[in-house]
């Protein structure tokens, strides 16, 4: 993705009755585009129905192939649940937080929270009144 003009990123998963789920990979995805672009990256939170893809689980965080232990300081590891309406290929993560708000329940890598410099421009947000009708731009 070029970032060529964007001078902050904040990802976050949707909270409240019907959050549609929030891949951890895209996460992941944005926080090393922001890297080797130089952009500062802010992880807000990780929403109410949060999953990761299950390769990367079991890579990761998997207490049967990885002997129990916590793995990057955190006990993230014991939140996969079963759910039946997780997309296929992922593991639905239940976090305490319900709106997954909680850094100190995050995988260590995503607990990221940077801010522009101070005094960098930004450019102003439209009031949505003037936004274009028309599909989503942005990357949910």
């Amino acid at each position: 993705m070029n970032l060529e003009g964007i001078d902050w990123v904040i990802a976050w998963g949707e909270s409240g009755p019907g959050a549609r789920p929030f891949n951890l990979a895209w996460a992941e995805s944005l926080l090393a585009q922001c890297k080797a672009a130089r952009v500062p990256f802010f992880m807000k939170q990780m929403g109410g129905n949060p999953v990761m893809p299950e390769p990367a689980w079991k890579e990761q965080y998997d207490p049967i192939n990885l002997g129990w232990k916590e793995q990057d300081g955190s006990r993230f590891w014991q939140s996969a649940r079963n759910d039946k309406n997780a997309p296929d290929g992922t593991v639905a993560i239940s976090l305490k937080n319900r709106k997954g708000g909680d850094p100190s329940e995050w995988p260590a890598h995503l607990r990221v929270r940077e801010f522009p410099k101070a005094g960098a421009t930004m450019a102003p947000c439209e009031p949505s009144s003037s936004r274009p009708k028309g599909p989503e731009t942005s990357a949910d």
